[in-house]
């Protein structure tokens, strides 16, 4: 287990992927997999997409300026971790897509 993991981080340092992309991948792949397990709905998936993109255009304002601030960073977090909360709870709602 712990072997799998620092193969992970050293592949995403080897790639150069800062740690917003490699979530943002995370959660990408976490949804696409629901969508192929059937364990998520289109209405679920559809919810779940402008989450997402909603805080990709957060992350795109606090770099517009150069400076990511302390505030918006602790914005940004909280959305991932929103957004993180929110694919579990639809992905486990017992509704399958048929």
């Amino acid at each position: 287990m712990k072997l799998k993991l620092l193969a992970a981080i050293v592949i995403m340092l080897a790639l150069g992927l800062n740690t917003a992309e490699a979530q943002s991948r995370i959660q990408r792949h976490r949804i696409r997999q629901g969508v192929r397990s059937g364990e998520l709905t289109r209405a679920e998936t559809r919810n779940l997409a402008m989450q997402h993109i909603g805080t990709r255009r957060d992350i795109r304002r606090a770099n517009a300026d150069g400076v990511v601030t302390r505030r918006e960073r602790k914005e940004i977090r909280r959305d991932r971790k929103h957004n993180s909360r929110a694919i579990y709870r639809k992905k486990h709602n017992r509704r399958n897509s048929v």
